[in-house]
């Protein structure tokens, strides 16, 4: 029907690249483990490039800014936390049943970094216009001006936390 508004939105989770299977695969596993309320484990790479191995008590499954999270329970840390599905291998799902349950099951989850108050700071980035794109997918642009020669300078605002200055440095030079 041409009036029909029931197929509106899409989820799809194949990227531009073949990781789009792995991370479906993920979700579904990490799905059923919820559902059933039964805890996983995998192994886990920080923003540092080391992989540990985590047992967590799954919770839900968030989409946030262009990335699937899982969040419940570290079993390791023993909190609250998100762990990026890009990052996890070796996922195994557990039969351990989950003990420790979301308190905030009806409300939407906010990372606590994001609760917490960051000092902002301007960060100004000169990039070859080539790479404007790229850097609008990742941050959000207060101003964006020419600076001659095929380049435009960039102004944001950013929380003055680790991360940043490391992923900043990765759109080097």
């Amino acid at each position: 029907k041409a009036n029909d508004k029931s197929n509106w939105i899409q989820i799809d989770f194949e990227p531009w690249s073949s990781k789009g299977t792995e991370v479906q695969e993920l979700f579904l596993k990490l799905k059923s483990a919820i559902l059933a309320e039964n805890q996983v484990s995998f192994d886990y790479y920080s923003m540092h490039g080391e992989s540990e191995g985590r047992s967590v008590q799954p919770w839900k499954l968030i989409f946030k800014n262009q990335a699937w999270y899982l969040y419940g329970w570290c079993n390791k840390a023993n909190e609250e936390r998100f762990f990026k599905l890009n990052r996890m291998r070796n996922l195994t799902l557990l039969s351990k049943p989950v003990i420790k349950f979301c308190e905030q099951q009806s409300q939407p989850v906010q990372a606590k970094q994001e609760t917490q108050a960051f000092k902002l700071i301007d960060v100004v980035l000169e990039a070859d216009a080539q790479f404007l794109p790229t850097l609008l997918d990742e941050f959000k642009a207060d101003s964006i001006e020419d600076s001659g020669n095929g380049k435009k300078c960039i102004t944001l605002k950013m929380p003055d936390i680790p991360w940043i200055e490391h992923t900043l440095l990765g759109f080097a030079d």
